[in-house]
């Protein structure tokens, strides 16, 4: 999320102003300059557009070079590989971007019905490999205030999306064992034992809606 939307207040007022104003067009012309240049951005302009259609989404959302964080990219890529997705639904590794997309989301004029959120967490009472969902407001503090990383100070875009869009808001966690504080690609045993239970829960309540 950009820095200047820390203000509630502030962005709330931003986006009534600007709400609409974002179109699949728009997100497309974004990128267009560099398709010539780079195919990497043909897959960005597929992956916005997708997303912006769809009617239920799962974001994988963490780095996968630091530990468990990698979970939910682990999880979506698993998923799209090995499961057909049906239309109208939308899943994608957004990495730690995720505070961009969701404020693309809260400025268009039609969003999904539902979003889910894949991500590995550390809260208390929980044991490593975990699997289980959070309220948005129970999402950890140290998740809402790490600004380097993916991040939920978007946590204010989810609730925005939730209250003045109407849309279905599930965070799907994974208790981590390890969130190393240098490059450490791999996730624990636990955590990725963990998988298979992600995915079959969101084949069950994600996909099958």
């Amino acid at each position: 999320m950009p820095t200047g939307m820390a203000s509630t207040s502030g962005y709330k007022g931003l986006l009534g102003k600007m709400k609409g104003t974002i179109t699949i067009q728009d997100r497309r012309q974004d990128f267009e300059p560099r398709r010539s240049v780079r195919d990497k951005s043909y897959r960005k302009t597929d992956m916005i557009e997708e997303i912006m259609t769809a009617e239920t989404i799962v974001f994988g959302c963490g780095n996968t070079l630091f530990g468990d964080d990698g979970f939910g990219p682990e999880v979506v890529q698993r998923l799209k590989r090995e499961t057909p997705l049906p239309d109208g639904v939308a899943v994608e590794d957004v990495g730690t971007s995720i505070g961009d997309i969701l404020f693309d989301l809260a400025l268009s004029p039609e969003g999904p019905r539902s979003i889910w959120i894949v991500d590995a967490v550390r809260v208390q009472g929980r044991s490593p490999g975990e699997v289980f969902e959070l309220e948005i407001e129970d999402i950890p503090q140290e998740k809402r205030a790490d600004f380097s990383m993916h991040q939920f100070p978007a946590i204010n875009l989810l609730r925005e999306l939730r209250s003045q869009g109407g849309v279905e808001i599930r965070v799907l966690a994974v208790q981590s064992e390890e969130l190393p504080s240098e490059v450490k690609p791999g996730l624990s045993g636990s955590v990725r034992a963990a998988v298979p239970e992600a995915l079959s829960i969101l084949r069950s309540r994600a996909l099958s809606r």
